[in-house]
């Protein structure tokens, strides 16, 4: 209050001033007086308004500063899990192509017992086949063997020959031990 006081007797002191002449030290005077007045009376309230700013610019600096950092520490974030990704994809190939690996192992091994089974399979139908063959061909040369005897029986055997073939049989039948 004293301050304002102090400028307003200031101001009508200079009398030359203030009616609007005088010379070149009285304007002078009056100038510096009226600059001293408006920083005497403007200081406060401009020095306010810039701590005011001033503070606002340092809470926004903080805030930001904040922010920054909390984005900082979400991009860390994410990059190590892209990272922890990439690691978990080359795990995953290598994982695959161990499966892999072994399905074609396994898969080899399967083909190579069908094979064998198959094989075995076909040796036993071929024994089966010539087994079979062998006793066709058994039960055909002996149906034609017994086909020629009785031919030969039929077209070579005389009266005679049937009549000692008889005699025999006879004979053979009453000598056998078990015959009483």
């Amino acid at each position: 209050m004293n301050r304002i006081l102090v400028s307003i007797i200031l101001l009508f002191v200079s009398t030359d001033a203030f009616a609007g002449g005088g010379d070149a030290i009285s304007q002078s005077v009056n100038l510096v007086i009226f600059v001293a007045l408006i920083v005497f009376l403007t200081r406060k309230p401009i020095m306010n308004g810039l701590k005011l700013r001033s503070n606002t610019i340092k809470r926004n600096l903080d805030t930001a500063q904040k922010e920054l950092s909390t984005a900082q520490n979400h991009h860390d974030k994410i990059i190590a899990e892209l990272d922890g990704l990439a690691d978990r994809i080359k795990e995953l190939e290598q994982s695959t192509d161990k499966q892999i690996e072994t399905m074609r192992a396994e898969m080899e091994e399967k083909t190579a017992r069908d094979a064998a089974a198959l094989q075995e399979s076909a040796k036993r139908s071929v024994a089966d086949e010539i087994s079979r063959a062998k006793s066709l061909l058994k039960q055909e040369t002996a149906e034609a063997a017994i086909g020629l005897a009785t031919d030969l029986i039929k077209n070579h055997i005389t009266n005679e020959d049937h009549k000692r073939l008889s005699e025999s049989f006879n004979k053979a039948v009453q000598e056998a031990p078990h015959v009483k």
